[in-house]
């Protein structure tokens, strides 16, 4: 007979969407004073923050206990457009920022940036679009003492009309934790 533990054993990835209906910051930028609001994608009733450019919307939430903060998240955006123009060039940045228990807002203990590249949208409009993953250096950011994961969402670039683009949320992608020493499991074969 022999037997395995834990650590000898590949691990799966999960992955959180979290729209932005669900985050905790509220929209701020231009939009945010003329209007800027939750909307939905050509009357779809599929709900989202109206941006536009350099608006940004923020998130933040407990870490997961199962995110394994050793190996770097990768995350994405959803969005969605109104606009009839060929818009070049929407461009998403996600900053994050890591805190620790009783630690001011103003001071995060880690911090990254994640830009993720330029996607022209055709002349449809209520097209969804997905962007490509972005690797979040975790492992450079993230210290033991942390508890809380923030991140915000800006549109850096939008060349359409105010309150034409849609964010719908972001995804991250993850190497799920292995256990902790008192939660091993070990199986006899």
């Amino acid at each position: 007979m022999g037997q395995f533990d834990d650590h000898q054993m590949g691990w799966k990835v999960g992955r959180l969407y979290i729209p932005t209906t669900g985050f905790s910051g509220t929209l701020a930028g231009a939009s945010a004073g003329a209007g800027g609001q939750e909307g939905e994608i050509a009357a779809a009733s599929f709900a989202g923050m109206k941006m536009a450019d350099e608006d940004d919307v923020s998130h933040l939430m407990p870490i997961p206990f199962d995110w394994d903060v050793g190996q770097d998240v990768k995350a994405r955006v959803f969005w969605g457009s109104d606009s009839t123009d060929a818009d070049a060039g929407t461009v998403f940045e996600l900053t994050y920022l890591f805190f620790a228990a009783a630690a001011t807002l103003a001071s995060p203990t880690g911090d990254g940036t994640a830009t993720f590249d330029a996607q022209t949208q055709g002349t449809t409009a209520g097209v969804l679009f997905t962007s490509e993953w972005q690797s979040l250096d975790f492992t450079a950011n993230y210290d033991a003492a942390d508890v809380l994961f923030g991140f915000k969402v800006e549109a850096t670039v939008w060349a359409g009309t105010a309150d034409e683009l849609c964010l719908l949320g972001v995804e991250f992608e993850y190497t799920i934790s292995m256990l902790t020493d008192q939660r091993k499991v070990t199986s006899v074969t």
